[in-house]
Formats: structure tokens, sequence, C-alpha cells
């Protein structure tokens, strides 16, 4: 009898001691993101991040120029709208990026709303680059996804860049 009372006690505390580890270590849900529109302040234009933006005004040689932008897991979501910007369409591409040594992948025209563009997609650092660069009336607007295969996969990037709304 005091053998089966010892197993016992020993089995009550592997079992007690299983569970608190389980608990402990157990993955919690992470939270669904509810992306929402944003609308610019400057123009009528609206883009979806995954949480709220930090937005950015100011004057650069005599262009108003607004930037929203967002980080979500270990991806950077933002856009830009250039006024009266002193290039054409002919002229877009991402001088940045590469100058910081990103890789130039594709170049290809594209439409958004009604309004030409063209789209890059860059590696840099590791990471996967979507930038869009689109003439909308007097401005030029500049949409870029900075992101791991892993954003690419779950759908975040395609909803970011498929909801700008010119």
């Amino acid at each position: 009898m005091n053998g089966l009372l010892k197993l016992l006690l020993v089995g009550a505390l592997a079992y007690g001691g299983y569970d608190l580890y389980q608990k402990h270590y157990a993955e919690k849900a992470k939270p669904e993101v509810v992306w929402q529109p944003y609308v610019l302040d400057t123009v009528n234009i609206s883009v979806m991040f995954p949480k709220a933006p930090t937005v950015e005004r100011r004057s650069v040689e005599g262009h108003t120029v607004e930037w929203q932008g967002s980080r979500h897991a270990a991806a950077e979501y933002t856009l830009v709208v250039i006024q009266n910007p002193d290039v054409t369409l002919g002229d877009y591409y991402p001088s940045s990026l590469i100058n910081m040594g990103a890789r130039l992948k594709d170049k290809r025209f594209i439409m958004v709303d009604g309004y030409d563009g063209y789209e890059f997609s860059l590696d840099f650092n590791d990471k996967l680059v979507t930038q869009r660069m689109i003439s909308f009336h007097n401005a030029m607007v500049t949409q870029t996804a900075i992101y791991t295969d892993h954003e690419a996969n779950n759908g975040d990037t395609e909803k970011f860049l498929s909801s700008l709304s010119l």
C-alpha cells in the first residue's frame, strides 16, 4: 500500500508540473489586427494601415510633403504624397532605396484607380520591398511596403498595397 501511495504522489506531481509547464509556455493567441483606412489631410487619398500611422507634414524646397507610416510585425508600410513635384512619370525611380543598397528586381507599369505609375520590386537587407510611384493630379504618390516572406504569405502586404484609393 505504501508503494502505491508513493506512485500516486509521484504521478500527481508529474502531472501538476507538466500542467504548470504547459500553462507557462503555451503560446498565447495573438489578437487579430483590424486594418483601418486612413485619409491624408492634403489630398483625398486613403490607404489601410494595421494601426494608426505616424503622420508628418513638411515643406521641402517649396513642396508640401505628407508622410504616413506604420510598422506591423517585421514590416513597414508608408504612403508619401509630394505636391507639385519637379519630376515626370518617366523620372520615377526608387533612387533613395537603391542608394541605400537595395537591388532592383523588377519594374512594371501600373494603373491605380485610373492613374499611371510604376511598381518596383526590390531586395533590401534580407527584406522584400514593393514601391509604387503614381502620378495623381499635381502630386506624386509613393506607396512603399518593406516586408519579409511571412508578411507576404499572410496577406498583410497585399492588403496594404491593394487598399490604396485615389
